[in-house]
């Protein structure tokens, strides 16, 4: 791990024992629901125009052509993210148990191969797992057969850090009161963020 990766992991722990509000993630509005309709309006627009085909109004079907072409993308990108959970989540199923997998949130650990210094799960290789949120604590269960369990008064917090892309995964950056650190990939950030939140966990936005 590099000395400014290095140094961005405990800013984070510095931001988690410090005075800085926490955040809460709550269910908010089904977004998937909403791009849906919001796509499929655009579509009908642009379906209506160039069916009717009124006179005198080209900019309208110029305006309605790009609305259907680009309405659909946050949809496509959801899509997409939900294809990556759903195959995670049936490679995490066959090595844990398809019961035990459907109790949590498939992820990936181990992400700073031969390189972090902050705990042995933080540490390569990579590999994937399901992590359950419960109000005791967070038990990660690996695909390797490792069981990581966490009590809840022993975790400082988590930051959240939203993947750079629409199709990139994010990460939870879990950071323990014993020093100890593990960085989690997740394609349901949301999701993970309020089981997080329900259980009483302290989290933080990445900025």
């Amino acid at each position: 791990m590099t000395q400014s990766a290095k140094e961005e992991r405990q800013r984070r722990r510095d931001r988690l024992k410090s005075a800085e509000p926490g955040i809460t993630v709550r269910p908010g509005t089904n977004v998937f629901l909403f791009y849906a309709i919001c796509s499929g309006s655009a579509v009908a627009v642009a379906l209506a125009y160039f069916i009717l085909q009124p006179n005198g109004m080209p900019e309208v079907g110029v305006a309605a052509a790009i609305a259907s072409v680009v309405a659909p993308l946050p949809l496509q990108f959801m899509l997409v993210n939900r294809w990556r959970a759903r195959s995670l989540l049936r490679r995490v199923g066959k090595a844990v148990g398809r019961d035990l997998a459907g109790q949590g949130h498939p992820v990936r650990y181990g992400l700073n191969a031969g390189q972090s210094t902050f705990s042995p799960w933080d540490d390569g290789p990579q590999r994937t797992g399901v992590l359950i949120v419960t109000s005791e604590g967070i038990r990660l269960f690996g695909t390797d057969s490792t069981t990581l369990d966490l009590p809840l008064n022993g975790v400082l917090g988590a930051v959240l850090l939203p993947g750079r892309s629409p199709v990139s995964s994010s990460v939870i950056d879990v950071h323990l009161c014993s020093g100890e650190a593990i960085e989690i990939g997740t394609t349901q950030l949301k999701e993970l963020g309020i089981a997080l939140s329900g259980a009483g966990v302290r989290l933080l936005q990445d900025v």
